[in-house]
């Protein structure tokens, strides 16, 4: 079995802190914001600003601090998987003999332009350390594509199982 997990920058102490202090100033702010349309243009939806912006910062918080992706591969499946914190949600569970293309997204995608790349399993701001990869694999007789950033012996480990041609190096 070979885990690996793709996670996001991690913020220090002193920046987590400074975050909070960041977003609830925002928070404050717009609450002033609203008060003041309220009365005096009489905006009375004027209090949506304040949740709108808390919903932005969840999720920016979520999709760009907390989130991670984890690859699995185990007796011949692959799993990509979503986490946030400790809980994971399987995205794609395929077994390899189902798979019909691996290699660079660009490519792959374009010599493939029937699959869907359905699943985005890879953080943009680690696209430099490793290459985003598109998996072009068959499920529910539709053909899919997931895009991942393996290390280059999970790749390996996957063309070899999937009985592709070694890459000359």
């Amino acid at each position: 079995m070979i885990q690996e997990t793709i996670e996001g920058r991690r913020v220090s102490s002193i920046q987590g802190f400074l975050l909070i202090i960041a977003i609830v100033a925002g928070m404050y702010l717009l609450s002033g914001l609203a008060g003041w349309l309220q009365a005096q243009l009489h905006f009375e939806q004027a209090g949506l600003l304040i949740w709108l912006y808390a919903g932005l910062m969840a999720v920016w918080l979520m999709r760009f601090r907390v989130m991670a992706y984890r690859y699995t591969y185990y007796e011949g499946r692959l799993m990509l998987e979503r986490k946030f914190g400790d809980h994971a949600k399987i995205l794609v569970n395929v077994p390899l003999c189902d798979v019909k293309a691996l290699g660079p997204m660009a490519e792959t995608l374009a010599k493939h332009p029937n699959a869907k790349p359905i699943n985005r399993l890879y953080l943009k701001e680690k696209a430099a350390e490793k290459p985003v990869m598109a998996l072009i694999y068959a499920q529910d007789g539709a053909t899919r594509a997931a895009l991942f950033q393996p290390s280059p012996a999970l790749q390996a480990l996957i063309r070899d199982h999937m009985g592709f041609p070694k890459e000359e190096a």
